[in-house]
């Protein structure tokens, strides 16, 4: 039976993966071709949805911890939010 697939990539993830393990560039060919590799044998890839945006710059309530400043949250390797570049 085939499979209907569609991938969705954090681009901060796997910009992270690139570099933490230099697996492949960083261009769109090349992560087709690492999500290509996720598939089962009978699948079908209708799409790779690839979304990269900028942190959240705002203060947020969650219903667990109150209020939430999301501009003070550590991205990765100590890079915080306020000086991310897209």
């Amino acid at each position: 039976m085939t499979r209907k697939v569609i991938i969705f990539t954090d681009g901060m993830f796997m910009r992270r993966r690139v570099l933490e393990r230099n697996q492949f560039l960083y261009k769109p060919r090349e992560i087709r071709e690492y999500c290509q590799k996720h598939l089962r044998q009978n699948d079908y890839l209708v799409r790779i949805t690839f979304y990269d945006y900028r942190p959240l710059q705002a203060r947020e309530t969650s219903p667990l911890n109150g209020s939430m400043d999301m501009s003070r949250l550590t991205l990765l390797n100590g890079i915080d939010a306020a000086t991310w570049q897209c």
